[in-house]
């Protein structure tokens, strides 16, 4: 399988990031694409470099709006400002043309930019939708599901839904092969909702378990420190909080036998995914949508004791016996089980990569198709303007 090169946002050309930047004559009689998004360096970011590269590979101009601001100056967030105040009033009276076919929100609505596109689709994460994004679902033309979950709670708010799936970025090095070293990853960033103690407290009972590494960053996405339980030091765990540079983290990734994933949460499950795309052991969390990613033979999955609500969705924890239980299965297998296990996640990987290419495919034509024809609904420019101030 061919492996993509995900271009980051902000290292993309100023025309390919900045939607208010006049496009070139050869850029016009391509489609564009509006990504709005947080850059939050994590999963969200992974999708934006993920569906921008997709829509690249598909021969789509793309722009980036994330809203996240630490790499603008002041000066430029205060113009850029002032540029998407004056394009939405100029369409909002129907004086200049769209400059996109399509507004992809990423997991939140963005009810600023609907005027700038001539649809809009909304790709949310359930867990973490946003009830202050729900008024503005009458005005996304087409919900694109990532998960069979999600397919299912969309449905149940009367959105029309498309089950997209998604992908994941290849993690495999071309140098690695070969059996991996029986040591354990897993990788929480900045989220809260990894099952990360968990997984450290059934770890440290087993001291004569091999080294597990837990790369967790010392605070969360919105900034508060993450707080450690405190406990003493043991010898076959190393806690990692600094930044990891990506050649690094690909190492761990490749030489970890087995990544451990109990995840509570997850709009899709990057992490899982990028375990199965290097062949290593999968263990995750026996609940939707973590349970959706693997299949008993392609990785192992781990009972839930409770859950609780969280957004649409609900958050799971998993049974510290039952972790406990697969974690020393998967030590106890031979080498060549962890392998033909890895090589059946792998083969789940490619596949899962390759079915989310083509529905994107396919979903862009059936849109390019109905917008020549023209339309006025709930999410048209018609529509919008309709809504807007006149400024």
């Amino acid at each position: 399988m061919a492996n993509w090169t995900a271009v980051h946002p902000h290292n993309a050309t100023a025309s390919e990031t900045n939607p208010w930047e006049p496009l070139s004559r050869s850029q016009i009689t391509q489609a564009a694409a509006n990504i709005l998004g947080w850059d939050n360096g994590g999963g969200l970011s992974r999708d934006i470099d993920i569906l921008q590269a997709a829509l690249r590979g598909l021969g789509w101009t793309v722009a980036i709006n994330d809203k996240s601001s630490r790499n603008r100056t002041a000066t430029a967030q205060a113009l850029a400002r002032a540029h998407a105040k004056f394009v939405r009033v100029m369409v909002a009276r129907r004086l200049a043309k769209p400059p996109f076919e399509l507004n992809f929100h990423l997991e939140s609505i963005y009810p600023d930019h609907f005027p700038v596109a001539r649809r809009n689709v909304l790709i949310p994460n359930q867990e973490f939708f946003p009830e202050r994004c729900h008024p503005h679902l009458g005005r996304i033309d087409e919900v694109w599901v990532k998960t069979r979950l999600a397919e299912r709670l969309f449905q149940e708010l009367g959105c029309k839904v498309r089950f997209l799936g998604w992908a994941s970025l290849d993690r495999r090095l071309s140098s690695a092969h070969g059996t991996k070293a029986v040591t354990a990853l897993h990788i929480a960033g900045h989220s809260r909702a990894k099952g990360t103690e968990a997984l450290v407290d059934v770890w440290r009972e087993n001291p004569g378990w091999p080294l597990l590494r837990v790369l967790r960053r010392a605070h969360g996405y919105d900034g508060r420190v993450t707080p450690w339980r405190s406990a003493p030091p043991v010898p076959n765990i190393q806690l990692i909080t600094d930044l990891v540079d990506e050649q690094t983290l690909v190492r761990m990734q490749n030489e970890s036998a087995l990544h451990i994933c109990p995840s509570e949460a997850e709009g899709f499950g990057h992490i899982i995914l990028e375990g199965m795309s290097v062949g290593s052991v999968v263990i995750t969390t026996d609940a939707p949508p973590m349970n959706e990613m693997i299949a008993e033979e392609s990785g192992l999955l781990v009972s839930v004791d409770r859950s609780e609500p969280m957004s649409l969705g609900r958050r799971y924890f998993v049974n510290r016996n039952d972790l406990a239980r697969q974690i020393r299965a998967a030590l106890e297998m031979t080498d060549e089980q962890r392998d033909s296990l890895g090589r059946a996640a792998r083969a789940r990987f490619e596949e899962n990569n390759a079915a989310f290419r083509a529905r994107l495919k396919s979903y862009l034509e059936l849109f390019s198709k109905t917008t020549s024809h023209g339309r006025d609904g709930p999410g048209s420019v018609e529509a919008s303007a309709a809504q807007l101030p006149r400024e």
